[in-house]
């Protein structure tokens, strides 16, 4: 079971790691800290014989590369149709949208979501969207470790609801990216370090829905300009192992990478992210490698789509899990990074209700059937293999299937 300190949105530290650790342990500090360099050693044995005493020398057997592994999902939608789906006598319990996935992204050393909607103890729907406290409660029994809260709806409640947010997860013990509660956190980077391997976090959004920050407080949740980008990659760049970047951006319901996306990431490339997730649009987006001038290589998975949500579009019900097994050497140097984004479906019933997430391999006729979307839209009709082949054309060669 990870472990997961109740210090956020600071330096991450923890010393040790082996090639088959014990379970995961996720630590956090104020201080950064670089791993020691890791030294070769000889061990010499003493062999004595009638005429002369031999010394033989034999060298230390190699030390094995670290591999962890980083999971993530995409947008949290919680239409209040959704919320009422997980409302019970006692009040709420969303684990019900979990059940599925959580042994899966309980196994990742390291698990990211996209919470699009702000945590303010109320229900109220779109445009300007808030769910319950206890959707925390069931991010941390899914597994997840590291919550996003830039998005284009952080402001849908005001300061007050973003910072209530904000207070929810981390009284979760989940750490939290893409915004402060003041200017001391913003100034602070978030490194997360996992079985000895150090990971940084940048997380930004392209806007707030026509809402502004306060005017006395600009750093309290990250916006995407790209001087800032720059700036903030090149000073976490050095004091971590992985950097990996949440990026809420595109167009909604596009499965294509707008040119924008694709400017973007190429400079989050070129300033050394080695992994972007991108979320916002709602529906699935390809996964791709890019390269900088000097050879630096970045996956970039464009969007993740919907984890889950109320919404009645059909490819708005197709989302994915992106797993990655990542690999270094001794010293901590990136070799490899594998993987892909495994389908998954948003199931609800009429009207609305009933909500839970199935993965696309175990979703049936039947299930499609029962799917209450075509209640909301006739023209829309759930079909397994329609999902199937739209992962395929848009995931190509990264879909993967849950093993």
């Amino acid at each position: 079971m990870k472990r997961l300190a109740a210090l956020v949105l600071c330096l991450l530290v923890l010393a040790g790691c082996a090639q088959t650790p014990a379970p995961s342990e996720i630590t956090t500090s104020t201080t950064a800290q670089v791993m020691p360099e890791t030294t070769s050693t000889t061990l010499k044995t003493q062999t004595t014989t009638t005429s002369e005493t031999q010394t033989t020398t034999t060298a230390a057997p190699p030390e094995p590369d670290v591999t962890i592994t980083l999971g993530g999902v995409g947008d949290i939608l919680l239409h209040s149709s959704v919320s009422r789906s997980c409302k019970t006598d006692a009040g709420y319990d969303f684990t019900r949208l979990f059940e599925t996935v959580a042994p899966l992204i309980r196994s990742f050393d390291l698990a990211f979501v996209n919470q699009e909607v702000m945590l303010t103890g109320k229900v109220e729907n779109y445009p300007r969207f808030a769910a319950p406290f206890e959707v925390a409660d069931a991010l941390k029994w899914a597994g997840f470790d590291v919550v996003n809260v830039a998005t284009n709806h952080s402001l849908d409640q005001g300061e007050k609801g973003f910072l209530s947010c904000l207070d929810a997860l981390r009284q979760r013990d989940l750490v939290t990216i893409g915004g402060a509660a003041s200017q001391a956190e913003a100034d602070e980077e978030t490194i997360i370090e996992v079985n000895g391997v150090r990971i940084g976090f940048l997380s930004y959004t392209y806007d707030f829905n026509g809402f502004s920050l306060p005017s006395d407080k600009p750093w309290m949740i990250n916006q995407i300009e790209e001087g800032r980008i720059r700036a903030d990659a090149r000073s976490i760049r050095p004091k971590c192992d992985l950097l990996v970047v949440s990026m809420h951006w595109g167009v909604e319901y596009s499965h294509d990478p707008s040119s924008r996306q694709r400017k973007l990431a190429q400079l989050l490339c070129d300033e050394g992210a080695d992994v972007i997730i991108g979320t916002h649009p709602h529906v699935l987006q390809p996964a791709e490698w890019l390269e900088s001038a000097n050879g630096h290589r970045c996956f970039c998975a464009y969007s993740l789509g919907n984890y889950v949500s109320g919404q009645t579009r059909l490819a708005a019900m197709l989302g994915g899990i992106l797993e990655l097994t990542i690999t270094f050497s001794p010293s901590l140097e990136l070799k490899s990074i594998e993987g892909g984004i495994i389908p998954i479906v948003t199931q609800y019933e009429a009207p609305r209700t009933g909500h839970r997430v199935y993965y696309l391999s175990q979703y049936t006729k039947e299930l499609a059937d029962a799917h209450g979307i075509s209640e909301e839209e006739p023209d829309v009709v759930m079909d397994p293999d329609a999902l199937t082949e739209l992962a395929q054309r848009v995931l190509g060669d990264y879909l993967i299937w849950e093993s």
